[in-house]
């Protein structure tokens, strides 16, 4: 009966090793993934469109009439 109950616990012992080294495995990759989502120090974060104040400032403020697009947004391509 003692082998018996000694047993159960050397198996569930197993058994919870193995739960803590995938979790210890899914949070490096996590980690990992962050890191990669994460901006280069060396480089500054790139703008989000359509926030106050990060806009381009080579970017123009006003639709033009000659910039070769068509209504909605399309470019038109002719023959030069």
């Amino acid at each position: 009966m003692a082998e018996h109950g000694r047993q159960l616990a050397e198996a569930e012992a197993k058994h919870l090793h193995a739960g803590l080294a995938a979790r210890a495995d899914h949070i490096a990759d996590l980690q990992r993934t962050l890191k990669a989502l994460m901006p280069a120090p060396e480089r500054p974060a790139l703008p989000v469109p359509g926030q106050q104040g990060d806009e381009h400032p080579s970017a123009p403020t006003s639709p033009s009439t000659d910039t070769g697009t068509a209504a909605g947004g399309r470019r038109r391509w002719r023959r030069t």
